[in-house]
């Protein structure tokens, strides 16, 4: 397959060389891990026999010179790859993807494995994989079309970076010099999503192009079907390439695009706003405001709060700031309905020091269309102003209209953070309610409560979640969950745990009680009472028996009671229901940690190729799997075997989380298996910081032995032993006291 040095050669040079080599690499691969050699997982760890027909077995040829290690990891990507064209020749699409993605993980160069990839996945509708692979640093040209249509899905997802990452490989270096239709198509499509993530100097670059093929219809075929593909609706286009062009300084050709625009009947407001902004770009800033006058005595709904910054630069430049505040007023009274421009005004009083105003306008724009922003500005401003009651209100009003509070993070901080504003919203609460039952609304209530867990005031929160349950009683669900969701992130696991019990006694919830068993369950888990876990997390897969996470849970449980066999059934038992199920990126998850936790049983019953199997799995859908990269780089490091590979997979699990210890440690047993016992120490005492494990110490201990450091070796191993027997792994801290007998 290509390597950095031969990307450039064809497609046919390669396969040539393939043949040649393919004879030898199948008899080897007999012998080695490679792809004769791997199961799928019902039959992980069970060699694959290769009967030859022959009554002489066949020996192996002999090679005069061994091969590198990257040379019999290309060898084996070369006999997988072989196999999958061959698989994929069958119909047999699954295993053929799966032996790409084994090809190309031996060899991360494997450019044709990973140009196979691609498409078969999104043939395979299991278009994450493909993008996974399709966003690979190593990945070279790809089908245009492919990339196209998993770009669009991104877009879907309002994933522009992911987009454009797919688009710029679709263009590969034609980038900004189109040479066909399609790429005509591509930069247009790059050009907006440009203009979405802020990049206005490649969206200025990716419309230059299209504009200038444009101009010369004939060459790229654009007849008047095209054209429409291309420009969409005539006016709005050239007013998102004229601003996008003025952004990226780009002032001349904003002013063409604009002028095209005026051509083609663009709203006139919209254009003078845009117009505006090229003059104020080009330094004319009293022709910027005569345009944007014109432009703001009709709202303009798509641009926002952006001409009112526009205004307020404009006129802070020609010395007029004082001007702005009486010049928001008129417009607004002009145009109560506009929304955006009575948000700007509201944060104008916010930042001028004008509570009241400020205050009374956030409030009354709140109750139309609550803002999150909006929320989070009114909050602090009330707080800074000390007025409790007020607060107290706008906390009511702000979960009533939006139920913002549930995942008010830094907006709550200010005022969770403040213990004695707290104490003064609860006084202020609990008068009211004194004073008349239902006093306090709903949504005060919850919102007190919701506030009182973010700063760890408990008995308050229980307080007010009481409350807020007389308030609603059919909310009660709601608030339940909301509540004992609340206890398990504070790690106040027995209160949570009764709270979600008191979900289970409700019988009008019993559309809920499976995620009350769910969540209960994992309260007990924490609390250590594993026999009551299993039988609620039991209960609620049978009501839920489609819910992937449920399953999950249910196997980790089963593991937790070192009931290993049927903790392993619980995990197939998922793998044959949802393997399969590519519909959601929850179950996808659920079926990563099935396989991550099927890996682990195996390692505990020394099943070791099946242990590999598993995260071969994981990786063949998560590519890049930090988890899986250092799990199978051990597991390999630790049998002497694909070391050179094991280290590369290992770094990369280091690299993505460099402060884990236990990938610390893989990477510096698989130094230590490689004879560099100096590195694999600076390494291993790096991952011995803070509280190591047992198998931490022992392994810097053998490094210490290697480099003739006896007296650390003997330190370091009786640390070793009392981490083991700290974790009740007196079997391991036996051997190593043993060990230490020999020093």
């Amino acid at each position: 397959m290509k390597t950095v040095s031969s990307v450039s050669r064809p497609v046919k040079a390669w396969l040539a060389w393939a043949g040649i080599c393919l004879l030898a690499v199948l008899c080897a691969a007999v012998q080695r891990s490679g792809f004769a050699a791997t199961s799928i997982a019902g039959q992980a760890g069970r060699p694959a026999v290769v009967p030859d027909g022959l009554e002489d077995p066949v020996e192996p040829l002999r090679p005069v010179q061994q091969r590198s290690p990257a040379e019999r990891d290309r060898l084996d990507a070369l006999a997988m790859f072989a196999a999958a064209r061959t698989h994929e020749r069958r119909g047999q699409f699954d295993r053929a993807l799966q032996l790409y993605q084994r090809a190309w993980r031996s060899d991360p160069y494997a450019v044709e494995a990973l140009e196979a990839i691609v498409p078969l996945a999104h043939r395979l509708d299991r278009e994450d994989v493909a993008i996974r692979y399709a966003l690979s640093p190593h990945a070279g040209p790809l089908e245009p079309l492919v990339l196209r249509r998993l770009a669009i899905r991104l877009t879907e997802r309002e994933d522009w970076h992911g987009a454009l990452a797919l688009y710029e490989k679709a263009l590969g270096e034609r980038l900004g010099r189109p040479e066909t239709l399609a790429d005509v198509l591509l930069h247009m499509e790059m050009g907006r999503l440009c203009h979405l993530d802020g990049d206005y100097a490649k969206a200025a670059q990716c419309f230059g192009a299209v504009l200038a093929a444009l101009k010369e219809p004939d060459k790229y075929q654009i007849d008047q079907k095209v054209q429409k593909i291309l420009v969409g609706d005539g006016p709005h286009t050239y007013l998102l390439i004229g601003e996008c062009f003025a952004l990226a300084g780009r002032l001349e050709e904003a002013s063409a695009a604009l002028e095209k625009a005026r051509q083609l009947k663009a709203d006139e407001a919209t254009l003078n706003y845009c117009l505006a902004r090229v003059r104020f770009l080009a330094g004319d800033s009293r022709q910027a405001l005569e345009m944007l006058e014109k432009a703001l005595t009709k709202q303009l709904p798509d641009e926002g709060v952006a001409p009112f910054e526009l205004l307020a630069q404009v006129l802070e430049k020609l010395g007029k700031q004082e001007e702005l505040i009486g010049t928001l007023e008129k417009l607004y009274a002009a145009q109560p309905d506009n929304v955006p421009l009575g948000y700007f005004l509201a944060d104008q009083y916010r930042k001028k020091h004008m509570p009241q105003k400020a205050v009374s306008q956030y409030r009354a724009l709140l109750r139309v269309v609550p803002l999150r922003s909006a929320c989070r500005d009114l909050l602090e401003l009330l707080a800074s102003q000390q007025d409790v009651e007020q607060l107290l209100e706008v906390l009511g009003e702000v979960y009533d209209s939006a139920g913002v509070l549930e995942t008010l993070g830094a907006e709550g901080q200010t005022i969770a953070g403040d213990p004695s504003l707290m104490a003064q919203l609860a006084e202020a609460a609990r008068k009211r309610i004194d004073k008349q039952p239902d006093g306090l609304g709903y949504g005060a209530c919850l919102a007190l409560a919701l506030l009182a867990l973010e700063s760890e005031q408990f008995p308050l929160a229980d307080e007010f979640f009481q409350h807020a349950l007389k308030a609603r009683p059919d909310r009660a669900g709601h608030v339940l969950l909301l509540w004992g969701l609340g206890l398990l992130v504070g790690e106040r696991t027995a209160e949570a745990a009764q709270v979600f019990r008191r979900g289970l006694e409700d019988k009008t919830l019993a559309d809920r009680h499976s995620l009350f068993h769910f969540y209960l369950s994992g309260a007990l888990a924490a609390e250590g009472k594993h026999e009551q876990a299993l039988s609620h997390i039991q209960a609620a897969v049978k009501l839920r028996p489609e819910m992937p996470r449920y399953q999950s849970r249910l196997g980790l449980v089963l593991m937790r009671l070192g009931r290993y066999d049927e903790a392993a059934t619980a995990y197939v038992k998922l793998l044959e229901r949802f393997g399969n199920d590519y519909s959601s990126a929850e179950t996808r998850e659920a079926v990563r940690e099935a396989r991550m936790a099927l890996s682990h049983l195996a390692v505990l019953q020394n099943r070791l190729p099946e242990a590999e199997e598993y995260l071969e799995q994981v990786l063949d859908e998560f590519p890049e799997d930090p988890g899986a990269y250092n799990d199978l780089g051990y597991l390999w490091a630790d049998q002497g075997k694909n070391l050179h590979r094991a280290r590369r997979m290992i770094e990369a699990a280091v690299e993505a989380e460099p402060d884990n210890s236990a990938y610390q440690d893989s990477l510096g047993w698989v130094l230590f298996r490689l004879g560099q016992y100096d590195q694999a120490i600076v390494v291993l005492e790096k991952a011995a910081c803070g509280r190591p494990d047992g198998v931490i110490l022992e392994h810097l201990g053998e490094a210490y032995l290697k480099v003739g450091d006896r007296a650390r070796a003997r330190q370091t191993f009786a640390r070793a032993a009392e981490a083991y027997r700290k974790d009740k792994e007196e079997e391991k801290a036996r051997l190593v006291e043993d060990k230490l007998k020999t020093l």
